[in-house]
């Protein structure tokens, strides 16, 4: 009889729920409707089509082990509720006048916020921290304001010219660096900014952010995971561009137009991802390993 009540209980609350996003999806229509075209669009946007069934998944999947009705935490939604409602009026662009991108991520970001209050105002605080993880991946909805990514591109430039400048040198083959433009023996680069690699960056944080989810159980681990993409990113970028350069040097010029350099980015992706999961085979290890150390210090302290 509790099991059915309490059954009942989250199956109002679901239900409330889905009320509670299905109005908010129709107040913010129009901007969720000009994220679906930017994703479409413009390929730096395009990780964005995977975010919701990615959450969706990831909460079914801890849905499975059992979810209880939880406590109403209206304080802690309420804390969420009240920036997500400034958001919504800054993202009219009346009071504060704001580009067209900042306008959508600010309206994008306050919509998210709203789901998670509603969460908390209808689970509570321990079934969010239960279900953190494909929270938090919604995030990822709320798209870059071009003021934020030109910056990350611009990094990701540097970062990728300089990596590949070192790869150069460790290949022994003479180069010199003048900001982008990197001069070989028979060959001129330059590391443009369609050459920063901030589609196939964005992907691999996906990536990782599903990876860490099944694989690593501790919080500090995925959180770890997700800032070494890009680092991981930025190395695959430079081998990219070595690869091709070095191709081009000494094996034949059509590989610098080939479709290595058009429709090779897959290649380099599965060499990222393979990346990834050797940073999560050794996160692994070291868990084993801590593990392993604290048995064997428990048993001793037994034995004596």
């Amino acid at each position: 009889m509790i099991v059915d009540v309490k059954t009942r209980i989250r199956s109002h609350r679901l239900a409330f729920l889905g009320l509670l996003v299905a109005i908010s999806i129709v107040w913010f229509r129009p901007h969720i409707l000009a994220l679906a075209e930017v994703s479409l669009r413009h390929e730096q946007y395009s990780h964005i089509l995977l975010i919701l069934p990615l959450s969706a998944c990831l909460a079914f999947m801890e849905a499975k082990q059992g979810v209880g009705a939880g406590k109403a935490a209206p304080k802690a939604s309420l804390a969420l509720l009240a920036p997500a409602a400034l958001l919504t009026w800054i993202g009219r662009g009346v009071a504060i006048p704001l580009s067209e991108s900042t306008r959508l991520s600010v309206n994008i970001l306050a919509l998210v916020l709203f789901w998670f209050a509603f969460v908390l105002l209808l689970f509570g605080a321990e079934v969010f921290r239960r279900f953190q993880w494909p929270l938090l991946v919604l995030l990822l909805l709320v798209p870059l304001p071009e003021f934020v990514l030109s910056r990350l591109v611009f990094a990701l430039q540097v970062a990728s010219a300089k990596t590949t400048f070192w790869l150069f040198r460790l290949a022994g083959i003479p180069v010199m660096q003048n900001g982008f433009l990197l001069s070989l023996p028979m060959l001129d680069v330059e590391v443009a900014q369609q050459c920063s690699g901030i589609r196939s960056a964005m992907m691999l944080l996906v990536t990782s952010l599903t990876l860490g989810y099944l694989f690593l159980k501790p919080g500090w681990q995925r959180v770890l995971l997700v800032i070494l993409v890009l680092p991981i990113a930025v190395l695959k970028n430079g081998v990219r561009i070595f690869v091709l350069a070095t191709l081009g040097m000494y094996v034949d010029d059509a590989w610098l137009n080939g479709r290595l350099h058009h429709q090779g980015g897959i290649v380099f992706f599965v060499a990222g991802t393979a990346m990834v999961g050797f940073a999560i085979w050794v996160l692994r290890r070291f868990e084993l390993g801590r593990s392993q150390q604290a048995s064997i210090s428990s048993l001793s302290r037994d034995q004596r």
